[in-house]
């Protein structure tokens, strides 16, 4: 039997778990489009950071700091959405 203190400190820390759940499987979808479709994101987006929300390309931008005032500007969750630069070398860079 959970004691009553435990699911409290676990509401805490992680927040309700039916949004958590949620937007785990964003992240995943978005993930998903990644790999699924690296070739063609690499092919629109050559040497440019991108952010990745639901599955889609929501911005992209030449620099780091351009695609977050982006994310920002879109009201994008900056805590859910994947970031990554496609550098046509094939150098790898995840953040």
């Amino acid at each position: 039997m959970q004691k009553p203190f435990a699911k409290e400190f676990i509401h805490e820390q992680v927040g309700d778990l039916t949004e958590l759940v949620r937007e785990m499987k964003d992240f995943d979808m978005s993930l998903e489009t990644l790999c699924s479709n690296y070739g063609q994101i690499l092919k629109e987006y050559p040497n440019q950071w991108v952010a990745i929300h639901q599955g889609e390309v929501k911005a992209s931008a030449e620099t780091h700091e351009l695609l977050m005032a982006e994310v920002e500007q879109k009201g994008l969750p900056r805590h859910n959405v994947l970031i990554r630069f496609l550098d046509k070398t094939g150098r790898k860079l995840i953040v």
